[in-house]
């Protein structure tokens, strides 16, 4: 990570949020964290996950929150 990087912790979930030049991210992860309401998975990457990377359901993966 560059010198020039700010981070912070992320005012919802408490983790590590990078300051890009477009937005606040989570690291490694993206703006916005999902949740899958079927089996309890959260987390997020960039861009948006379309199934629950662990249980694979669609129906139930809502996203949770933006980095702030």
């Amino acid at each position: 990570m560059s010198e020039n990087n700010q981070t912070k912790n992320c005012g919802i979930c408490g983790k590590l949020v990078i300051a890009t030049p477009s937005a606040w991210v989570h690291e490694g992860a993206g703006t916005v964290e999902q949740k899958c309401r079927k089996c309890g998975w959260s987390g997020g990457q960039v861009g948006k996950f379309i199934n629950c990377p662990r249980c694979g359901d669609a129906t139930e993966l809502v996203d949770d929150h933006t980095a702030s």
